[in-house]
């Protein structure tokens, strides 16, 4: 029965276009072999990805996770088909100067009806291109129209775009510049069936979003990020330019850093590469402490969003102060000098002499004794410092002695970078030690027997009295 009722359905068209009928007459939707290709071309901003979702050297795409943010869309759009000459064969690009999303940056999706012959085309599209990114990429995005060559754009490179980013004209010159984007070349072959090709930007730009945690968060005075790529290759294929320096880096006051939700800041695409990301956060904590960390990631795809979460751990040294002073006359002898642990300002007489030990490092009041592979970098500025010396000096011990000659009433800051380990974490901390002269005359002696008991380094003055025999 089912082979009766096609045949016969097959019999019924081929009478039907005998008698003249036409290809639209009861065969709507089947098209015929090298008619155009009516369609409907769509373009959309990708989401971004959640970097924390996948290790470091996995597939750089990351799965999208958020579509993005106010003026983190279409601003402008031009769209090149090209056949495989390398001809132009339809240019897109439409005046949005009327549509209230595009002009906030805002405009997600674009479509418009397309007609194609059959064949095999490339299609390239790039959004929130304009000459302060690139003015190459902005001469042929506005310079090469319909039925010209479209020039390889392999080479083409973009000069710190995260820093070119506006929203809002912060330079005051009636221009705003919204984030560039780029789709992956994508290649099609085009048959009378074809209806639909739909293509997805990727932002040029990764975002790095910052929050802070731990007890001395509350602290912070200002953050430095630092370690991304100064330039950006257009198309996502290309390789990282040749001459590419990863020095970039962005400063964050108190005010911003103290604002809520965190910081959010956009940096140029990065892709893997030697060194890892360094961040530091500087804070009140016991007189000016700074943390400071590296990050396992060596790379910031285009398009990415990397949350990076910063726990201040309220770690402290415990460092134990000796001085001795030499009164005209007499020799060195051993006064009260303790460190304040709040706010690490610490008192030595002129002309004293000093010694500081790192004995451990503590969290509150709980106190450790120094860890195995502590290590210790003391400094200071010396074009900025006076009255000040150390005494043959090692960098990286844990102990540094010398010598006061400033008057009384200078403030002396020395600079303690700190770096051990901790049930398997890594710490690198900078503390900052205010050391305050005083006056000679004000000075309070030891007792001899809490002398000898704390002192490893100095020995007991020895007196010889030395005679004469003729």
């Amino acid at each position: 029965m089912k082979t009766f009722l096609k045949h016969a359905l097959r019999t019924a068209l081929l009478a039907g276009c005998l008698g003249g009928c036409s290809p639209s007459d009861g065969l709507e939707g089947l098209p015929l072999p090298g008619q155009p290709a009516e369609m409907q071309l769509r373009i959309t901003t990708r989401e971004a990805g959640d970097l924390n979702t996948r290790a470091p050297g996995d597939d750089p795409d990351p799965v999208g996770e958020e579509p993005g943010t106010t003026h983190e869309f279409m601003h402008s759009l031009c769209v090149f088909i090209v056949d495989d000459a390398g001809t132009v064969v339809e240019k897109i690009a439409p005046d949005l100067s009327t549509n209230a999303a595009a002009q906030e940056g805002n405009l997600r999706t674009y479509s418009q009806p397309l007609t194609l012959a059959p064949g095999t085309y490339t299609f390239y599209a790039f959004a929130n291109i304009d000459a302060t990114y690139s003015t190459e990429l902005y001469n042929i995005v506005i310079g090469i129209e319909k039925d010209e060559t479209l020039p390889s754009l392999a080479s083409i490179v973009l000069d710190d775009p995260a820093a070119k980013i506006d929203f809002n004209d912060a330079d005051g010159n009636g221009s705003r510049h919204f984030i560039p984007m780029s789709a992956v070349p994508l290649t099609v072959t085009v048959t009378p069936a074809t209806t639909g090709i739909s293509i997805g930007l990727d932002r040029l730009v990764s975002k790095v979003r910052i929050s802070l945690q731990g007890a001395s968060a509350s602290s912070a005075t200002g953050l430095t990020f630092s370690g991304w790529a100064d330039r950006v290759a257009l198309l996502s294929a290309n390789a990282a330019p040749a001459d590419v320096t990863c020095d970039g880096e962005r400063t964050f006051s108190q005010a911003e850093v103290a604002a809520t939700g965190g910081l959010e800041f956009y940096v140029n695409e990065t892709v893997a590469h030697a060194a890892p990301f360094a961040v530091s956060v500087t804070t009140s904590n016991r007189g000016g402490t700074t943390y400071t960390a590296t990050t396992a990631r060596h790379d910031l795809p285009r398009n990415s969003i990397y949350p990076l979460v910063l726990t201040l751990d309220d770690y402290g040294l415990d460092i134990r102060v000796q001085c001795w002073v030499s009164p005209i006359g007499s020799y060195p002898v051993p006064v009260v000098a303790t460190l304040d642990p709040n706010t690490y300002e610490v008192k030595l007489p002129e002309g004293a002499q000093f010694q500081f030990d790192i004995d451990g490092v503590y969290t509150g009041e709980t106190a450790t004794e120094q860890p195995a592979d502590m290590a210790c970098t003391w400094s200071f500025d010396p074009s900025a410092v006076r009255g000040l010396d150390f005494d043959g000096y090692t960098p990286g011990s844990t102990t540094v002695a010398g010598h006061v000659t400033a008057s009384a009433g200078q403030e002396i800051p020395l600079t303690a970078q700190a770096t051990w380990t901790d049930d398997g974490q890594s710490y690198n901390r900078t503390y900052t030690l205010r050391v305050v002269t005083t006056d000679i005359t004000d000075v309070e002696f030891q007792d001899p027997v809490t002398t000898r008991a704390a002192s490893s380094r100095w020995l007991d003055v020895e007196v010889l009295n030395m005679y004469s025999y003729k």
